[in-house]
């Protein structure tokens, strides 16, 4: 899906190809990459921005009910989606707390494809 879009770049997480470069990608496997580098990251971590990434390592230290974690993981996406990730649209996410990691799963659609048309959705562990 989304094949040709969006230009060629690195996949995350870097892997060699064998031939002494990185795997590179595009369409939809280039943007799940970047999301998954987006959102995989804490504020702070990445030299060359700072600024980008998320808090949702925070939700890992707190009590919170399931609803909460979801209510938090959302606010937080869509923070680092609207600031960083131009390409696409949120379209929902879910988050839960699995043994001291949490589970999300963040649903896109790439700007551009009408609203019936079909999303993608990127799976990770956070922390």
């Amino acid at each position: 899906m989304f094949e040709g879009q969006y230009g060629k770049g690195l996949i995350f997480p870097f892997q060699e190809n064998g031939q002494g470069d990185y795997l590179q990608g595009e369409g939809s496997t280039l943007l799940d990459s970047d999301i998954t580098l987006l959102l995989g990251c804490s504020q702070g971590e990445l030299l060359w921005d700072t600024q980008r990434g998320t808090r949702l390592v925070e939700i890992l230290h707190r009590s919170y009910s399931a609803d909460a974690v979801r209510a938090l993981a959302l606010e937080m996406v869509a923070e680092a989606m609207d600031k960083y990730e131009f390409r696409v649209r949120l379209t929902g996410i879910d988050a839960k707390k699995v043994d001291k990691k949490l589970k999300l799963f963040t649903k896109y659609r790439p700007l551009g494809y009408s609203s019936n048309a079909p999303g993608a959705t990127v799976e990770q562990e956070i922390g």
